[in-house]
């Protein structure tokens, strides 16, 4: 079933719908990879598939413009793969099951994948076009770009002659990007030794929290689920044992649920078999503990109230049992390595107004038998506070008997003062509307300043059109941003 067709683009939403029927989370790229170089031997273009499954498809410039200088166009095939609660999607084989409601292209339960699915689809229909006119293209589509840019840093673009290019993964129309905070993924090990121990375990789970994307809505100072459960745990962290904790879907996005499981132990004074854990000091102790893990639930969720409102705390007390559960060492080590983790805006930029700087978002939280895994990311428009990040992060986990590894390490893309093209841009969008774009400079990754290390004399803009709550099942695409953002492009190409 066509589910967008009708609507205009008609040829930009027929290829993202196209595209929508392929998975294509990060690390699982081959197969959108493979369907976008099909799509570029069906149409006779030149087409370059490396063996991280990053392409490059060329096409010549259009009638009169075939000796102007190459564009390039980038963006990412792969998506963060989020679904809400009860959903069942297996997004290592299946596709995205899109609606349309209220002028917005939406996802049924998972995440849309229109970041950065909408730059496939425009490529598409430009490169597919006879009638189109544009300057020879260079068409590059990176891999694994949500999980640290790994395929635009593997790329070798030796074989690119353009130096001008338009990055098409910003998600706010009418506004120009020139530069963007550099990042890197800090995992942070803690060993665990566990024992078996007997009580009573309890369930906790955090969720209905706006989660959001890690480095555009970090300045909101939305609740990380991760961070509020840590707060829960240390309140009653010389009294339990953990026996489990998970949290987070992916280090750039903001986590929105959480859940751990805890036991309250008999002490070793008592004398009850398993049968008798209803009764007697164990229960009184168990209701103590309870009592003040839903005290502090509502602090936390009055502070956040405004941000969260629809964040949802529960305790679940279980059966009785005598279970491998951390011991008390590890217990307080693992909810330690949570709880005193830096995380959120650090720094604003002193010279741009609203600007985030440094910030650090706790994303992924992991429990293993025998090891704790988490996973930050790291943004900073400056290498020196990004590295000053990653040894505060290492020098916690040293102190905890951990170790630290980092991965997708990437700079920041610096904003250039002098772009002949984000000037042409400008004067496009102002004779089409107007009023001129707002350039502004971002705290989130976009590959630009992967690429900016590759490519001489790079002069580079991002643009795109609106699309809210990237990187959750809420992510919504706008129609008609997505026209007037196409037909932008289109003028655009014309008069390069």
């Amino acid at each position: 079933m066509e589910v967008l067709k009708g609507l205009e683009p008609e040829r930009v939403f027929f290829y993202f719908e196209d595209i929508s029927k392929v998975a294509r989370g990060s690390g699982n790229t081959k197969g959108i990879s493979d369907h976008l170089k099909d799509f570029a031997n069906r149409h006779g273009l030149e087409c370059i598939q490396d063996e991280k499954n990053n392409l490059i498809i060329f096409k010549e410039g259009s009638l009169g413009l075939e000796n102007a200088s190459p564009l390039i166009l980038q963006g990412h095939m792969d998506m963060v793969c989020a679904k809400e609660k009860g959903v069942s999607h297996d997004f290592e084989k299946e596709g995205i099951e899109l609606k349309v409601e209220d002028g917005m292209v939406r996802a049924k339960g998972t995440t849309l994948g229109a970041d950065d699915g909408i730059f496939l689809a425009y490529a598409m229909a430009l490169l597919e076009s006879e009638s189109i006119k544009h300057p020879p293209l260079e068409v590059l589509i990176t891999v694994d770009e949500e999980i640290g840019m790994l395929g635009a840093a593997y790329m070798d673009l030796s074989c690119l002659k353009g130096r001008r290019m338009i990055n098409i993964d910003s998600e706010q129309e009418g506004i120009f990007t020139a530069g963007c905070a550099g990042g890197v993924r800090v995992t942070d090990t803690i060993p665990l030794k566990r024992s078996s121990v007997k009580g009573r375990l309890i369930e906790i789970r955090v969720e209905g929290l706006r989660g959001g994307h890690s480095g555009e809505s970090i300045h909101e100072y939305r609740a990380n689920a991760n961070i509020v459960m840590s707060r829960l745990l240390s309140k009653v962290a010389d009294r339990i044992n953990l026996v489990d904790i998970q949290g987070g879907s992916a280090d750039n996005v903001i986590a929105d649920a959480s859940m751990a499981l805890i036991m309250v132990k008999e002490d070793s004074s008592e004398r009850f078999s398993l049968g008798d854990f209803a009764g007697g000091e164990l229960e009184k102790k168990l209701n103590r503990i309870l009592g003040e893990l839903k005290d502090e639930a509502k602090r936390i969720k009055k502070e956040y109230e405004n941000t969260d409102p629809a964040m949802s705390v529960s305790f679940e007390p279980k059966e009785n049992c005598l279970l491998e559960v951390m011991d008390e060492e590890s217990t307080k080590r693992a909810i330690a390595a949570i709880y005193l983790a830096p995380n959120g805006v650090l720094k604003m930029d002193p010279y741009i107004r609203g600007l985030v700087k440094s910030s650090l978002n706790l994303g992924i939280v992991r429990c293993e038998k025998e090891s704790l895994s988490i996973c930050h990311l790291l943004r900073s428009s400056s290498d020196s506070e990004k590295e000053e990040m990653v040894a505060k992060i290492a020098c916690l986990s040293s102190c905890l008997k951990g170790s630290v590894s980092c991965q997708g390490d990437y700079s920041a893309w610096e904003y250039n003062k002098e772009s002949p093209l984000r000037e042409k841009m400008v004067e496009v969008y102002r004779d089409m509307y107007g009023k001129d774009p707002v350039v502004n400079v971002i705290h989130a990754g976009v590959e630009c300043g992967v690429l900016a290390k590759k490519i001489p004399d790079f002069d580079c803009v991002s643009i795109g059109p609106d699309i809210k709550d990237i990187h959750t099942p809420k992510e919504s695409l706008d129609i008609g941003s997505v026209k007037r953002n196409y037909e932008f492009l289109l003028r655009l190409l014309e008069s390069l």
